[in-house]
């Protein structure tokens, strides 16, 4: 029988020259130089694959092209399979062949067998007018599936040393060695191709091809580089290579050691990269070291021992809080302080505006006292403002915040919330002008964020925002010496951040007590009613702007601050401290 070109529905061109082969079966129109042959009418191009295309039951059927082999070589192909494999259903990818029918008794060569009775991926030997013999049994069950996606690839060696890997992913990372095994019986050959079994009309149309790629192998003596190492968990870590590694020497010869004793208890291979998991999570901000050796990859190169160190940070509820917010200004930031002992890893950190508004994930290493300022143009924003740590400014696509009054999120692990702050234009200095490209500052790390007075606009003399260090407005408060304190003695209101507040500090014998607290001039007459009634808890801090009601600028003088505080028992206690509002002379 002659096998004509297969017919204009079979759309193929071959890639290659008497030593390579390259086939992604891409291109509309059939090459006349390089040709496949086969099977009349048995295959079709769609959609960029080769698919088989032969209605007849009970039928075999092929296509082949040139392929001039000689060892070294090697040869790599995806595949799906839309059925079940079974010793009636499979698919034969030829190698190395003498002749391009490869469905002739007589035909000589190699092929992968995929499929049959153990629906497994295995290389086979052929002789002339002889039952093919598998010199590599591949794994069973690969393709006892519904449908089976492989990347195969074979690999023949100068000493004709035959190595079968496969991939079930599809994917071409995570290749698996299916066997070895010498066999010189062919040396060299002139085609390759595809000849597919089928059994009924269910199986029609569903054998794919693509991605076929032949040549000789060019030895590899490149050694394997670790190229990253990353931090995955509190007892995870990633690392990831330069190329792909030998599954079996990661498993039997790979020695991955912490700080010289513990091994990690499982390891997950992928391709170039390897997931370690350890039994006992790793010292929260402390150095580790890892020690690597004894992996190879896929020519056998031996890896140089590796000793890399690195630190895992947890996240702790609290650790971390916002500081300092621009809303109403070019560029908006958001900045974050670490109120902690330990360093923070920022990558479980995200920012959200709002409680229904979508979160954008930060990055960094936050270290214990450190700030962090994030921005979409951190460039812009040093241009503005005067970065005195430019290092601690991040780019990112912080969600654009909104003027006049706003809500920021400070997410963490999980979703759960570790600050929030609702600001507004109330909680500007009172008696600004105008506060666009105003900052509003944190005084007190240690207060609630929601607490209005615990903010107040960054200094005129700070450039009015202070992105990633300290705030020009914090709270200078002494060591209390008694139940109730006001300090300083003297303060400024005028926003030059310097003792621009008065803070009142108390500590309370036990819980429930209720406060009154009203400052007088020193005429005895009320001039602002700072707490009317209010439950405190056993110790905190409150603040006077040195404003009279309903902002009214009061003037330079001694003022008396009447505190009362009583609990449900009856028990009152009552205190009347003077301090200086003073003005800066022009």
């Amino acid at each position: 029988m002659r096998f004509p070109i297969v017919c204009c529905c079979l759309l193929l061109r071959a890639v290659g020259t008497h030593a390579q082969l390259q086939e992604h079966f891409n291109y509309p129109h059939i090459d006349s130089a390089v040709s496949w042959k086969g099977t009349d009418t048995a295959w079709q191009v769609k959609n960029g694959m080769l698919q088989s295309h032969f209605r007849l039951a009970s039928s075999n059927f092929y296509v082949a092209t040139t392929s001039f082999a000689t060892a070294p070589y090697s040869w790599e192909w995806w595949m799906r399979l839309d059925f079940n494999t079974s010793s009636l259903n499979y698919a034969d990818v030829y190698l190395m062949a003498d002749s391009a029918n490869l469905l002739s008794a007589t035909v000589k060569g190699f092929f992968v067998r995929i499929g049959n009775t153990k629906d497994e991926v295995c290389l086979y030997r052929k002789s002339v007018n002889a039952t093919p013999i598998m010199i590599i049994d591949g794994r069973d069950g690969i393709t006892d599936h519904s449908s089976s996606v492989l990347k195969v690839k074979v690999v023949c060696d100068e000493d004709h040393e035959w190595s079968l890997w496969v991939d079930d992913s599809g994917t071409g990372n995570n290749y698996v060695l299916e066997g070895s095994v010498k066999d010189s019986s062919l040396r060299n050959a002139r085609y390759m191709g595809f000849a597919v079994k089928q059994s009924t009309a269910s199986f029609f149309e569903k054998h794919f091809f693509d991605d076929v790629i032949a040549g000789p192998v060019v030895k590899d003596t490149v050694l394997p580089e670790l190229l990253s190492l990353q931090v995955a968990g509190d007892r995870e870590l990633d690392l990831c290579f330069s190329e792909p590694l030998d599954s079996n020497s990661v498993y039997m010869e790979g020695d991955f050691l912490i700080n010289g004793v513990q091994p990690p208890a499982s390891l997950v291979f992928q391709h170039a990269c390897i997931r370690l998991l350890w039994d006992s999570p790793f010292p929260n901000g402390d150095s580790c070291r890892l020690a690597i050796k004894g992996i190879r990859d896929m020519a056998g190169n031996l890896i140089t021992p590796v000793n890399r160190s690195f630190l895992y940070y947890k996240v702790g509820t609290g650790d971390v809080v916002i500081n300092e917010i621009l809303y109403d200004g070019t560029p908006e930031f958001v900045e974050l302080y670490n109120r902690g002992v330990n360093a923070v890893n920022m990558k479980e950190l995200y920012l959200s505006k709002g409680k229904a508004g979508d979160s954008v994930a930060l990055s960094g290493i936050l270290l214990p006292g450190g700030y962090a300022a994030f921005t979409s143009d951190p460039e812009a924003l040093c241009m503005r403002y005067h970065c005195k740590q430019p290092e601690n400014i991040y780019k990112m696509n912080l969600p654009a915040l909104i003027n006049k009054e706003g809500t920021i999120i400070l997410l963490g692990p999980g979703g759960s919330i570790l600050d929030e702050l609702h600001y507004s234009d109330d909680m500007q200095f009172a008696l600004a002008d105008n506060t666009k490209g105003v900052s509003l500052e944190r005084l007190d790390a240690g207060m609630p964020a929601q607490d209005p007075h615990n903010w107040h606009s960054a200094a005129s003399t700070a450039g009015y925002a202070t992105p990633g260090s300290v705030n020009s407005q914090q709270l200078q408060i002494a060591t209390l010496p008694g139940a109730l304190n006001i300090t300083p003695e003297i303060f400024s209101p005028d926003n030059d951040g310097k003792d621009d507040v008065a803070v009142i500090s108390y500590i309370l014998p036990a819980p429930g007590y209720v406060a009154n607290i009203t400052v007088y001039d020193a005429g005895g007459r009320p001039v602002r009613y700072l707490q009317h009634n209010t439950l405190l808890e056993v110790k905190g801090q409150m603040i006077w702007d040195g404003l009279g009601e309903s902002n009214r600028v009061l003037a330079t003088g001694i003022y008396i601050v009447f505190t009362e505080m009583f609990d449900l028992k009856g028990q009152v206690k009552r205190w009347k401290l003077p301090i200086v509002l003073a003005k800066r002379m022009n």
